[in-house]
C-alpha cells in the first residue's frame, strides 16, 4: 500500500478536487503496486510505500523546475525520486525507511493543476484521465523508470498504458 500525503498550493482548484485527486492517486497507485516489482525490506518482507504530492500552479513549477533542473518553463509533473532503483526495482536499506511510519520513502511529486487542465483540453479527455496519466508518470520516476533512451522510453510508456488501463483510465 502506498501512503499519500497530499499539499494544495493552489488557490485556483475547483471544489471537491481535493477528494478526486486521493481518489485518483489511490487507484493508480494501487494498480501500478499489483504491476510494478514489489518493494521489499531490508529483512525481505513486503514493504508499504508513501508519495508526497503537492498539487501547485505554472508559476511555482516554473520557478522550482529552473531551480532544480535549470530549465526555465513550467512543466506538467516534477519527480523528486528518494530511491535509487532502475526499471522498478533496486534494494532498499534502512536509510530508505521512514522512522515514523516505518514506510519506503519514495519521493516527491509536483503537479502543475493548470497543465493538468491545459493537457486534458488538449489531447481530448478528462482532467481526471489527465491527473491519473501524470500522477502514474511521476510515480513511474519515483520508481526508477525513465525516458532519456528511446528503449527506456518505450518501456516506460508501456508500463504506463498497462497500469492507466488497470485503473480505468485507458486513453481513448
Amino acid at each position: 500500500m502506498i501512503k499519500i500525503d497530499i499539499q494544495i498550493d493552489n488557490e485556483n482548484l475547483e471544489d471537491g478536487y481535493e477528494e478526486k485527486l486521493i481518489k485518483i492517486a489511490n487507484n493508480v497507485f494501487q494498480k501500478a503496486e499489483e504491476l510494478l516489482p514489489v518493494l521489499n525490506y531490508p529483512e525481505g518482507k513486503a514493504a508499504n510505500s508513501e508519495v508526497f504530492i503537492c498539487i501547485t500552479n505554472n508559476e511555482s513549477i516554473q520557478k522550482i523546475n529552473k531551480e532544480q533542473r535549470d530549465v526555465d518553463c513550467a512543466t506538467d509533473v516534477l519527480s523528486f525520486p528518494l530511491l535509487e532503483h532502475k526499471d522498478g526495482s533496486g534494494k532498499i536499506t534502512k536509510y530508505d525507511i521512514n522512522p515514523e511510519t516505518g514506510c519506503i520513502m519514495l519521493g516527491d511529486l509536483l503537479i502543475s493543476y493548470e497543465k493538468v487542465v491545459e493537457q486534458a483540453a488538449e489531447y481530448g479527455h478528462s482532467m481526471e484521465r489527465e491527473l491519473a496519466f501524470l500522477l502514474c508518470h511521476g510515480l513511474l520516476h519515483l520508481r526508477g523508470f525513465d525516458h532519456i533512451e528511446t528503449e527506456d522510453e518505450t518501456v516506460m510508456k508501456e508500463k504506463a498504458y498497462e497500469i492507466l488501463t488497470a485503473a480505468g483510465y485507458e486513453r481513448v
